[in-house]
Order: C-alpha cells, then sequence, then structure tokens
C-alpha cells in the first residue's frame, strides 16, 4: 500500500489454486473478488490485477543457462481490467467497491515449488492508477498446485503379497502417500514354508530421485539421494510384525512438472535365518510425499451436524426480511 486513503484487498476463491494435470490442454480460470475502498471520491485512471510468476535461484552451485545472468526468470503475467482510460479519470465514490475477476492460467504452468536450486513463486497484484500521483499497488501470495490426471486412481494404500521361494510368503501393507516427518506404521504379515525359519531384522532405506530441467536448453540435473530410516518395531504375533518408520524432514515433496520431477522410493530388505545360515530380499515401491498444500486438500471434510437453523435463513438475514 501507498495510500492510507485507498485500501485494494484480493480475496481469490481458491488458494491454492489447483491446476490438471499438464498435459490437459488450455487453461483453469482463477476465480475471486478485488476490494477497492476509498475514504473519499476518488478520481482514478485505471484498476487492473495481475498474475506473476517466476523462477528464483537460489543455490547458485546449478544455474540453467535460460537465467544468464539474471537471479530470476519470468514464467508468466497475466492481466484482466476492471476499467482503463487513456485520457479521462473515473470518479468512483466513497466506500467500498467490489470487483468480479476471471483469470486464465495456462494448464501447463509448473506449481509452486522449494527446491535446492530454485524456487517457483506466483503472486497476485492490483494496481490502482492515478493521474499525477502515486500509483497505488497492493499484492497477495498465491500457491499453484496440480491435481495428476490419475489422482483418483491411485490407491490410497500399498498392499504386496508375494512368495520368497523355498523360504516363505510374505504380505507388507503401508499407506501410499506420506508426509515429511511423519511416523508411518508398515505391516508385515509372513508365512514360512517350513519351521526353523527365523526372521532375524528389517531395514528400510527410502530413495529419492529429483530432476532439475532447464525449460528452454532442456539441461538437466539429476539428484539421487538414499536415506537410512529409523523404525521402531512394535510388538505383534510371531508371523505379524508392525513397524513405525520416521520419515524425514529434509526431502523434496513429489512434483513433476517441465522444470522440476520428484519422485520417492521404498526399499524394504528381510534377513531371515534358518539352520545357520542368513538370507534377505529387497522388495521396493514408490511412495509419494505430499506438501503441506496437499495434506490440506486430503484432509476429509468436517462432519455436518444438524442446527436449528441449518433448514432456514439465518436469523440476521431472517430479520432483514421481515424489517424490509
Amino acid at each position: 500500500m501507498t495510500d492510507k486513503k485507498i485500501r485494494l484487498d484480493i480475496f481469490p476463491s481458491q488458494d491454492p489454486f489447483i491446476l490438471p494435470d499438464s498435459s490437459v490442454p488450455g487453461s483453469t480460470t482463477l476465480r475471486g473478488k478485488v476490494a477497492l475502498q476509498l475514504e473519499k471520491p476518488t478520481k482514478l485512471c485505471s484498476l487492473s490485477l495481475h498474475l506473476k510468476g517466476h523462477a528464483e535461484l537460489v543455490n547458485a552451485n546449478w544455474k540453467p543457462q535460460s537465467f544468464k545472468h539474471l537471479s530470476r526468470q519470468k514464467l508468466t503475467e497475466v492481466c484482466v481490467n476492471f476499467f482503463k482510460s487513456n485520457k479521462d479519470s473515473y470518479m468512483l465514490t466513497a466506500g467500498t467497491h467490489m470487483f468480479d475477476f476471471e483469470l486464465p492460467i495456462s494448464n501447463h504452468l509448473p506449481e509452486s515449488v522449494h527446491s535446492n536450486y530454485f524456487d517457483i513463486k506466483y503472486k497476485l497484484v492490483v494496481m490502482a492508477k492515478r493521474h499525477l500521483s502515486t500509483n497505488v499497488i497492493a499484492t497477495k501470495p498465491l500457491t499453484i498446485s496440480r491435481v495428476s490426471e490419475d489422482s483418483d486412481e491411485v490407491e490410497p494404500s500399498i498392499s504386496i503379497s508375494k512368495i520368497w521361494d523355498h523360504v516363505m510368503g510374505y504380505d507388507i501393507f503401508m499407506k501410499k502417500q506420506v508426509s515429511l516427518g511423519e511416523i508411518v506404521p508398515i505391516e508385515y504379515t509372513f508365512r514360512p514354508v517350513r519351521c526353523g525359519i527365523k526372521i532375524d531384522k528389517y531395514s528400510h532405506t527410502l530413495c529419492e530421485t529429483v530432476r532439475y530441467v532447464d525449460p528452454k536448453t532442456n539441461h538437466t540435473k539429476v539428484e539421487h539421494k538414499r536415506i537410512p530410516l529409523a523404525c521402531n518395531p512394535s510388538n505383534g504375533h510371531s508371523n505379524t510384525k508392525l513397524v513405525h518408520l520416521n520419515m524425514p524432514m529434509n526431502l523434496q515433496p513429489d512434483v513433476n512438472s517441465d522444470m522440476i520431477c520428484a519422485k520417492h522410493k521404498l526399499e524394504v530388505k528381510i534377513y531371515v535365518e534358518c539352520r545357520g545360515q542368513k538370507k534377505s530380499i529387497t522388495v521396493s515401491f514408490p511412495v509419494s510425499f505430499m506438501n503441506e498444500h496437499e495434506l490440506l486438500l486430503a484432509e476429509p471434510l468436517p462432519r455436518y451436524e444438524e442446527t436449528e437453523y441449518s433448514r432456514s435463513l439465518p436469523p440476521s438475514y431472517q430479520n432483514t426480511q421481515s424489517t424490509a
């Protein structure tokens, strides 16, 4: 803000704003309202709203060629005008003026990301222009997230049932979508093919692959990380074990865009002892790390509880109607 007599506010209908899978052509519309509050009648030349997005370098160890000597790269700028005049000014009365907006946002834009080398950020900027006076500007950060086209088909849990030849059958059950720092239970069920087979121990390793891409030159940097996970085994039946895994905090949540792609898998190694011999088998499967915005979207809706007003208009509106 640059003028206490003029106040601007931006109210997007969605924040975070969800885009479909990047393979979907076209754009998705962001809707919302802009509030303009005037202490006194004021002349304005124009009122406009902009969506601005950029990629900003945070680590000089890898600098894409498209950034050249700049620390940030423009990704998009979309503008809508509520009113505009090149010569005359519009006189607006004192009070609050509300303006609805619709901004088309390309489905191919990368989602908001914080990574080891660059951040992708978006913001909404509303600007009120005046003749021979300072423009009034207000900004609001906007998070853009994405829902994969197959998100509705993704199973919420991982269930594996296999045979280890001449040793045992085993089942592994774990939820597929996890969050950073979460303690995640993983359940094992074992079916030895003969007596004398003893489960010795387990080990769990989280594997992360992050691919960074310069969208203009296609120059790529790939980083791999392997993190042994601490676990807390729980008591169970002889052939059923429950283990709690401590997920790390220093990971890149899953993302898939033109500039960055991050994926994870869990490697489980099971050690057994049979008649003095030690054997092991490794099983791996993908897991999905959600960011804080996806966690909010994944939360179940609150349970609807009927109240005395839930079947009728609120009392404040009823009173207004009766006095009208």
